[in-house]
């Protein structure tokens, strides 16, 4: 507002004209009127004065943590708000406040009330030896339900741990905040200086007893046949009461009564829970002849025990398991052996009984000094003679199997 008529003033009303060669003083409040040829105006507009005296930082060098951030540093008292970072003495482009620093020589200047900015000082930056992240596990496993506080990690000496629900997050969570399973992230701070974020899975375990329907099973059944709910990293525990803390060994033979489970997940185990299991009886192992002989050919009906109710197996394993059992109609091979299982009440079967079956080609009215066959063994042609007219042909395997039939 100098020139075009104005004079200043030091009051609102009256005071004194000021030359214009009055040096300001900050914070002083100073009045202009306005004046066209000889008329003044009457009111005085009044502004009020900020100097800022905007002299070079003094520092020449300043230490800092890694992984420090611009807007983190305060150099003379100032903040990233009062300083503008340049790479150079001639650089046109100030840094952003989210920049990292790294050691060098940086070119810092003050910039005062958004318009005064100093001369750049040469600021040499020494970044201090990494802090390294506490000692911790990659997961921990909290049963029951728990809090921050239940985190444990290992600091270094004189450190502080603090643990933070993201890697971004800035504000360490409470103690007393309540753990729910998912990532967390660990830090450790030595002085002014911070590690980096560690990320460590937590793992809430619930300890609630779990809900198991009652068993019924067959005689030798064992604590492996106690079918439960697969989950990952979770194993079943059985019992023989409430009290006991030494768990059932996998082959432990099982008689009727009550047991009791736990649910172990990771290292948790919960409370225990009653079952009731039921172990019915298994019928005795069916009797027949364990050789049995047929011509031509059998099927697994032609078996003959002296009990009904009989399930056929073709090997020892299938009835052992009662897994897969042979249809009725299931041709014989001669020399197999053959499994008959008894069925009982409550679905429990006997154990296994072997039969072996042999099956002979019947020869009432074949002339075999009369029958001739050539090559023998044979790879693609086969020659046949008889005296008689030769209407049909059958080959077999040597193992029962028919791999020719044809008629002539």
């Amino acid at each position: 507002l100098i020139g075009n008529g104005i004079k200043w003033y030091d009051a609102a009303v009256g005071g004194n004209l000021l030359p214009v060669s009055t040096a300001l003083v900050d914070g002083t409040t100073y009045y202009a009127s306005q004046s066209v040829t000889s008329c003044e105006s009457e009111e005085r507009l009044g502004i009020q004065v900020q100097v800022a005296v905007n002299t070079p930082l003094t520092s020449t060098a300043i230490q800092l943590c890694t992984n420090t951030q611009i807007s983190q540093v305060v150099i003379d008292g100032f903040t990233s708000n009062d300083l503008k970072w340049y790479t150079s003495q001639t650089a046109t482009t100030p840094l952003s406040s989210s920049q990292i620093v790294v050691s060098g020589t940086y070119y810092i200047s003050k910039y005062l009330l958004n318009t005064c900015e100093s001369v750049r000082k040469p600021i040499q930056v020494v970044l201090l030896q990494q802090i390294p992240a506490p000692t911790v596990a990659n997961s921990l496993v909290i049963c029951g339900g728990g809090t921050v506080a239940d985190l444990q990690a290992e600091p270094a000496q004189g450190g502080t741990i603090n643990w933070y629900i993201s890697s971004q997050s800035d504000v360490p969570l409470a103690l007393t905040e309540p753990l729910s399973n998912g990532t967390y992230y660990v830090e450790q701070t030595v002085g002014n200086c911070k590690s980096v974020k560690k990320p460590v899975a937590v793992h809430v375990v619930s300890t609630t007893a779990p809900i198991v329907s009652p068993f019924v099973l067959c005689a030798g059944a064992t604590v492996a046949d106690l079918a439960m709910p697969a989950a990952t990293n979770t194993t079943y525990e059985w019992f023989v009461n409430g009290t006991s803390t030494t768990a059932l060994a996998q082959n432990y033979v099982l008689t009727t009564g009550y047991y009791f489970v736990a649910k172990k997940t990771f290292t948790c185990v919960s409370n225990k829970t009653m079952v009731h299991i039921t172990v019915n009886p298994r019928p005795l192992a069916p009797t027949g002849d364990a050789h049995q002989y047929f011509v031509d050919y059998a099927y697994i009906s032609n078996l003959v025990m002296n009990e009904s109710n009989i399930v056929w197996y073709n090997s020892y394993n299938e009835a052992i398991t009662n897994t897969n059992s042979s249809p009725q109609s299931m041709p014989l091979v001669d020399g197999h052996t053959y499994y008959a299982v008894l069925m009982g009440d409550g679905g429990c079967a006997s154990l296994p009984y072997g039969v072996t079956a042999h099956i002979t080609l019947g020869t009432k009215d074949l002339d075999l000094t009369k029958l001739k066959y050539y090559p023998n063994p044979v790879s693609s042609e086969l020659n046949i003679e008889y005296t008689e007219a030769i209407n049909r042909v059958e080959v077999y395997s040597i193992l029962g199997q028919k791999v020719l039939s044809k008629t002539y």
